[in-house]
């Protein structure tokens, strides 16, 4: 009995601690996101991609045509 407790709160604790907020290294493409002249439209333009209502090409702003089409994952961090 003592045993299945230690392994059970052992679990817990390595469960608890395993997750780690997501960590964006802002490079160029999240500061353009990011920046005041863009800050009005990127949760606009995020939620949309993510939804896949604005993922074609011509869709996309050109202010953020340095991301390399890397969209998903800069809009999963920066709306988080």
């Amino acid at each position: 009995m003592r045993t299945s407790t230690f392994l059970a709160a052992a679990v817990a604790v390595a469960g608890a601690s395993a997750w780690k907020y997501p960590d964006c290294d802002p490079d160029n493409c999240y500061n353009q996101l990011t920046d005041k002249k863009n800050a009005a439209g990127s949760p606009k333009f995020c939620f949309a991609y993510l939804a896949g209502n604005s993922t074609d090409p011509a869709a996309i702003p050109s202010s953020y045509n340095n991301c390399a089409g890397n969209y998903k994952a800069l809009c999963f961090y920066h709306l988080h």
